[in-house]
């Protein structure tokens, strides 16, 4: 009951987002922009997503492969789909989908603890880069003299480099980030993670080994999430030029940081938090002629497809393996 009332209420909150939004923007702004917008443009659009979402499949697939062989590509390719249909639906931001992806690894008798891992990994990674991404266009917002806060961003910045000097510590002299996190906060006293800590301490193990004794394969993961990044700038850039704008590079720099930061909000799908956001990012930066409403109506088509993919598939898989058992 606490769950559902947690989640009507994120609901609720998103759905006043984008009605605040929808009401500024006006229906005629929303009409004029899409009518700009043509079939190729969206299928370039997709096809770049597509592509991106091999990228992100194969960064999981090169950590996994070092734990177990037996996994393949395509199969991951489509748990990552199912993983990214259960985020979007559900108001737990970028991590609803991590569960899916463990238990699909499980069905193909990879072990829990080792499922668990790759995908810690792989999702560490894909938010380091992200929280990189947005610092970098907050840094390039006070440069063209839009007025953030320099405190708060400064403050990030520290944080983030503390966890990477955190992690690189932890490395070398060999002792666990997760674990020693939980007894600095005494979150090992709870009695569920008391009783699990034993799990935790294998499953940190595993991380560990991977960090410390694969820095080819930790190196070609950063770079794959970098290569995550461009895409999405690449994304938003197609956008804008279908649409008739031609945006300069910090211009699409900072309009690519704005699904970062509103995925990091707890509701369905983003709902109201991406549309606030380019509402946001285009009046600070000056665009004028295309509507925030209409731009994010292409993004969610897009997630719409993909989610239609994601869900399609782990419905019918999820069948096959309920019937099997």
């Amino acid at each position: 009951m606490k769950h559902k009332l947690i989640f009507t209420g994120l609901l609720l909150i998103g759905l006043s987002l984008f009605i605040i939004t929808l009401r500024n923007t006006g229906y005629t702004e929303i009409f004029s922009t899409l009518k700009n917008f043509s079939l190729t443009g969206f299928i370039v659009y997709i096809s770049l997503s597509l592509c991106n979402f091999s990228l992100f499949t194969y960064r999981w697939y090169i950590i996994l492969r070092v734990f177990t062989k037996n996994s393949s590509f395509k199969d991951l390719f489509c748990y990552r789909l199912t993983g990214y249909a259960v985020s979007y639906l559900t108001p737990a931001a970028q991590i609803g989908g991590e569960p899916a992806r463990i238990y699909f690894l499980k069905t193909k008798d990879i072990p829990l603890k080792t499922g668990i891992s790759s995908v810690f990994i792989d999702k560490s990674l894909e938010i380091c880069a992200s929280l990189l991404f947005i610092i970098v266009g907050s840094l390039l917002s006070i440069f063209i003299g839009i007025n953030l806060s320099e405190t708060g961003i400064g403050v990030a910045s520290i944080i983030l480099v503390s966890i990477i000097i955190y992690v690189f510590i932890s490395i070398k002299h060999e002792f666990g980030i997760i674990t020693t996190i939980l007894k600095i906060l005494r979150l090992n006293k709870i009695t569920y993670i008391k009783k699990n800590f034993e799990k935790i301490e294998l499953m940190e193990h595993k991380i560990m080994h991977f960090l410390k004794n694969h820095p080819k394969i930790l190196l070609a993961s950063i770079g794959l999430s970098f290569s995550n990044q461009f895409f999405i700038i690449l994304e938003n850039f197609v956008i804008l030029k279908f649409l008739g704008f031609s945006p300069t590079i910090i211009q699409v720099f900072l309009i690519s940081t704005i699904p970062n930061l509103a995925y990091l909000i707890p509701t369905p799908a983003a709902l109201g938090a991406l549309e606030g956001g380019f509402a946001v990012i285009f009046n600070l930066i000056n665009i004028t002629n295309i509507s925030a409403i209409a731009y994010v109506f292409i993004i969610r088509l897009r997630d719409l497809f993909l989610v239609s993919l994601g869900t399609i598939y782990g419905i019918t898989h999820g069948f096959k393996i309920w019937k099997k058992n």
